[in-house]
Parts: structure tokens; sequence; C-alpha cells
């Protein structure tokens, strides 16, 4: 034993670590969690879950798909990245990628927020679809074809450095590789 850590079970504890018991639906080794997004299939199933700040995040974004919106529309939408979620590189938050426990219910209006923003928070969560502004709007319509909604299932070791314990959320802080991923569901028929 040492101050801050307690061994239980051949399982060394420290009080900002994630201790993981035995569950149902896993073995004594590893976890099976869930991620929630609108994303492009074969960017997951080619590259698994990366870890990116939101200004690396939103610069991909506008090279890869800012040919479909609008300059008003581009011009609007990097306002308000920078007026209600500017980048912070010392944002711990941002870098790393969450995931519950649990499948979430499909019909949940948690998943179907979730799965309603491409790009994640980094790019959809400054526009909502019944914001005053038309112009607001029609990006939120954009962005909610752009992708397909998506539970993603990974397995990873319970005693896996880089899980961090953020309440009802786990954090991964490091890329998901495609062949951790057990399966990409695809929850259209959900939403």
């Amino acid at each position: 034993m040492s101050i801050g850590s307690l061994k239980l079970n051949g399982l060394l504890l420290s009080p900002n670590r994630l201790l993981i018991c035995k569950f149902n639906n896993m073995s004594d080794t590893t976890l099976k969690l869930y991620h929630y997004t609108r994303a492009l299939r074969d960017d997951i199933s080619t590259n698994g879950l990366i870890v990116r700040n939101k200004q690396v995040v939103r610069d991909d974004f506008i090279s890869r798909h800012g040919g479909l919106f609008s300059e008003k529309e581009l011009e609007t939408l990097k306002l308000r990245w920078n007026r209600f979620q500017p980048f912070d590189p010392e944002d711990d938050h941002q870098n790393g990628l969450h995931f519950t426990r649990n499948p979430i219910p499909k019909a949940n209006l948690d998943t179907q927020y979730l799965t309603m923003m491409f790009g994640g928070e980094a790019v959809t969560m400054v526009v909502e679809p019944y914001d005053e502004n038309p112009l607001v709007r029609s990006i939120f319509k954009k962005l909610s074809t752009m992708g397909e909604p998506m539970e993603i299932v990974i397995n990873i070791a319970h005693d896996d450095p880089d899980i961090y314990d953020i309440g009802p959320e786990l954090r991964v802080h490091r890329n998901i590789h495609p062949e951790d991923i057990l399966s990409i569901n695809n929850l259209e028929k959900h939403m």
C-alpha cells in the first residue's frame, strides 16, 4: 500500500483512476464501452476513433466539407464556434473520447441528441434546429444529413492507463484502433 492508493484483489487503486469490477457484459480483463455520434462509417471503420482537439476537428471539417456551405453559413458557423465554444488548449475535456458503461436506449433523447451532431460537439453543438436565425437552421439541417447516427461499441482493457472515470461517463485519452471496435451500429431507424 502506498499513500493515496490501495491494493484490492490484485488491482492497484488510486483516487484519480477508475476501478472496474467484473460486470455481466465483459470479462475480468476487458470492458465493453459505448460511444454515440454522427459520423462517416468509412472514417470510423478505417481509422477508428481519433482523439483530436476542437481546432483540429474544425479545420478538418472545413477542409473536407466546407464546400457544402455558403460563405455566409461558414462565417456564421465560425463566429458561433468562437463565441460559444472557443478553443482552449488547456481544456482537458477535449483531449479524450467519451463512452458510457452501458448502452443508452436507442429511442432515448440523449442518444438522439448525440447522434444529431456531425463532428461532435466541436462542430455542431453551436447550432440548434429551432434557432431564430434561418441561417443557423439551414446550417443545422445540412449538418444533420451528413454521415449517419451510430453507436460504436468497443472492447478495451479494464486496466488501460488512459481510461478516466468522470462520473456517469468514462473518458479515454488515446485513439481507439479499428481492431478495438466490436461493432458500428446504425441508429437511423431509432431516430
